[in-house]
This record gives structure tokens, C-alpha cells and sequence, in this order.
């Protein structure tokens, strides 16, 4: 029987992907998102980050390593993929990938102030409009 293995990641590029192609000529896109949330703990929200990496493959990772910069904003759709590699020492690591099906490469979003100024100012609206 299979199990479902299916993820949706959305974030910002950390750092430029690393393009390449394998021995077999195979184009290979490397790239970490860095995806944040929130939690709440004790009364208070505690914000988080995750750093996933990615990997792409034939023509989604050719357009991965020409257009994506550190940065971009981008949603994958894929599976996890574990792997193990041995180290030096000899011992065997094991490393998580999503491995993407699909890249959507997502508009920046510019702001021109922090949110907690942009909140505060539009609080301060309100209070004003409930004064008149």
C-alpha cells in the first residue's frame, strides 16, 4: 500500500540556487527556503523560522537556476525525500529534501514601513474616527 507524500512549502530563497547538472547530463536545481511562522506560548506569540531545502529537476530546475535569486519569494509543491550519506568519520547522515514537483515563483512583496508601524498607525486611525 502507498502512503501519501505530499507537501506545500511557501518562502524566500536564502541564498542563489545552485545549478548544475549531473553526470548523465540531467539538469539539478539545489535551493533553501527559509519559511517563518508563528506560536503561541504562555500568553505570547513566538515567531519561528523553518530552512528547507529544495531540489528541482529537468526543466522546473533549468528555470530555477536561471530566474530565482536570493530573495524570491516562491510555493512548492512536492514530496519529502530522505537520503542518507556517510561521513567522513564513517558514520551515516541522514538528510530530508523536498523534492519539488511544481515551483510557482511568487510576487515580492514590497512594504514601505514595518507591520507593527503599519498596525500602530492604523490603530491610531481608529481611535482618531472614534473621537470624531
Amino acid at each position: 500500500m502507498k502512503n501519501l507524500n505530499f507537501v506545500i512549502v511557501e518562502g524566500n530563497l536564502v541564498r542563489d540556487p545552485d545549478f548544475r547538472e549531473t553526470e548523465a547530463g540531467l539538469p539539478m536545481c539545489r535551493f533553501t527556503v527559509a519559511n517563518n511562522y508563528s506560536y503561541k506560548k504562555n500568553d505570547q506569540w513566538i515567531n519561528d523560522v523553518n530552512f528547507i531545502n529544495i531540489v528541482t529537476w529537468s526543466k522546473t530546475a533549468e528555470n530555477c537556476g536561471q530566474y530565482l535569486k536570493k530573495g524570491h519569494p516562491v510555493r512548492i509543491k512536492g514530496r519529502v525525500d530522505q537520503s542518507y550519506i556517510k561521513r567522513e568519520d564513517g558514520r551515516s547522515m541522514s538528510m530530508v529534501d523536498v523534492v519539488a514537483q511544481t515551483v510557482e515563483f511568487l510576487p515580492r512583496v514590497h512594504r514601505e514601513e514595518p507591520v507593527e508601524e503599519a498596525a500602530a498607525g492604523l490603530a491610531a486611525a481608529e481611535a482618531e474616527k472614534k473621537a470624531a
